[in-house]
């Protein structure tokens, strides 16, 4: 039996040994493969399965729909021979016990590695997130576990796929990914690895923007860093979010912080911050004529480029007469 790879993360991407088995028969028969791989620790009736899939007909009729698709899928699986499905009496299952690997089984086992003790956590106001970060420590090894899980989610569960079985794991595994990303962050900023905390940081915004505590996080990485006008940056960005979204203005912390990253010579933590110019109407008017004297060069390189290839051209006619 070739061993089976399936990759449920970003999209449905399926392979028997090195050939790609993406094409499934019917949605449908795509639907209830993803349903028993993800259940795979469950046997399902096939009258349950029947009312899940498509629980808008009569159920003699979902039944022979579950009929049919099972029938295609099964030549679609175990077209060599193979054995991907167990059907025992009138339930179903995804046999475990073949020769496969899931992307997120391995996501998930790579989470579960990570020891008890001590753990950085986020100041998160999102309750689900704040949650489910546990609050222990991670040495080297499990935060390069926690890393190697985190890039299996190479995008969320099923993204096409709209049932609502499917979008409730993909919450939950959602979730699961902003918890590690928020342990990842407390790490890498504990070592002093501010660029790796600073990608975490930005990959949990990407999910959740309007995080406020998670921005202020940020800002602070930057200011660790040394990029203070990154820094403010981030502030402006958390604030025009808000503003679009949410109609309202950061919190009085997040106003606090980006204050105390203008001045000049303040300190977040223990680490001093590099001072930020405030730009004058002296230096704002030297780049405004370095513009203008950058733009003049630019016109003048393209009339001699027009000029060159004018001249080019010419040659070009004059060789064709020979």
């Amino acid at each position: 039996m070739e061993p089976l790879k399936i990759h449920l993360f970003g999209r449905l991407r399926l392979y028997r040994g090195e050939r790609s088995l993406d094409r499934f028969p019917t949605v449908k028969a795509q639907h209830l493969f993803c349903y028993l791989v993800l259940r795979r620790r469950q046997s399902h009736s096939r009258q349950a399965l029947a009312a899940l899939l498509w629980g808008d007909k009569p159920e003699s009729q979902a039944r022979h729909c579950l009929r049919t698709t099972l029938s295609l899928l099964r030549e679609f699986l175990e077209g060599n021979g193979d054995t991907r499905l167990i059907r025992e009496n009138d339930h179903l299952g995804f046999n475990t016990d073949s020769d496969y690997w899931l992307d997120v089984e391995a996501f998930e086992a790579g989470l579960h590695s990570a020891p008890h003790g001590r753990v950085y956590t986020l100041p998160i106001e999102n309750p689900r997130l704040s949650a489910s970060s546990a609050s222990h420590s991670l040495n080297s090894e499990a935060a390069g576990r926690l890393a190697q899980a985190v890039a299996l989610y190479e995008g969320n569960l099923l993204p096409d796929c709209y049932e609502e079985w499917c979008i409730r794991e993909r919450e939950r595994l959602q979730e699961l990914l902003l918890a590690a990303l928020t342990q990842l962050v407390g790490y890498y900023r504990q070592q002093g690895c501010y660029t790796e905390a600073l990608s975490c940081g930005r990959h949990i915004l990407a999910i959740d923007p309007l995080l406020e505590s998670v921005h202020r996080e940020v800002m602070g990485l930057y200011s660790l860093a040394g990029e203070r006008p990154a820094a403010v940056r981030q502030y402006y960005l958390c604030r025009g979010l808000l503003a679009r979204e949410l109609g309202v203005e950061p919190m009085a912390e997040t106003t606090a912080l980006y204050h105390q990253l203008c001045q000049n010579g303040e300190v977040i933590g223990d680490h001093p911050l590099p001072a930020v110019q405030t730009p004058t109407l002296a230096t704002l008017g030297d780049t405004r004529h370095e513009l203008r004297s950058a733009q003049a060069e630019f016109q003048q390189l393209a009339v001699r480029c027009q000029r060159a290839a004018e001249g080019l051209e010419g040659v070009l006619q004059a060789l064709s007469h020979f």
